[in-house]
């Protein structure tokens, strides 16, 4: 099981937005050990894991999937 102890917020520190197909972006938020959320523009996974990686090395998405907050449609682009 991963920690939870420090996270600010959810359990779930990265929250991907709403498939919407005529874009081929999803937003995505991603919550930092300590700081603000950080919001970026992602087109596919791989632009998603390194976003991960790049603010929240600590966690690896792939083997706990549960920490991704996903409105609609898991690992899925439009891919418009």
């Amino acid at each position: 099981m991963v920690s939870t102890k420090h996270f600010r917020g959810p359990l779930q520190p990265i929250y991907v937005g709403p498939l919407n197909p005529l874009d081929r972006h999803r937003q995505v938020r991603v919550e930092p050990p300590s700081g603000t959320p950080i919001w970026r523009s992602t087109a596919n996974e791989a632009d998603l894991l390194a976003l991960v990686a790049e603010i929240r090395p600590d966690l690896d998405v792939k083997a706990h999937p549960e920490l991704i907050h996903w409105i609609s449609d898991p690992w899925t682009w439009s891919g418009v």
